[in-house]
């Protein structure tokens, strides 16, 4: 995930994922917007998953884990929070 823009309202990254990879399971202390550019994924919550496709656009909720696995090459935008955090459980 790589910032692009931040300012005192929200801030703007970029997920860029190969396909055959995962973003591992993590969460966001706030309500984040993805809006997919390319290629495709499926956005894994316990007990429900969603299809990512171009074009795509979904809310996510604050403080629900989740995880992406990609199914081909994968080219998002999320928007945040000015102040949220994204943490990775498994990874700290």
């Amino acid at each position: 995930m790589t910032e692009l823009l931040h300012n005192d309202h929200y801030k703007i990254a970029t997920i860029e994922l190969a396909a055959g990879t995962n973003m591992p399971r993590h969460f966001s202390d706030c309500e984040g917007f993805l809006i997919v550019e390319k290629g495709s994924a499926l956005l894994i919550y316990p007990g429900q998953t969603f299809e990512l496709s171009s074009g795509s656009n979904l809310s996510i909720p604050p403080n629900e884990h989740h995880l992406i696995k990609v199914i081909e090459d994968f080219k998002a935008y999320l928007v945040l929070g000015n102040k949220s955090s994204v943490t990775f459980p498994n990874l700290s």
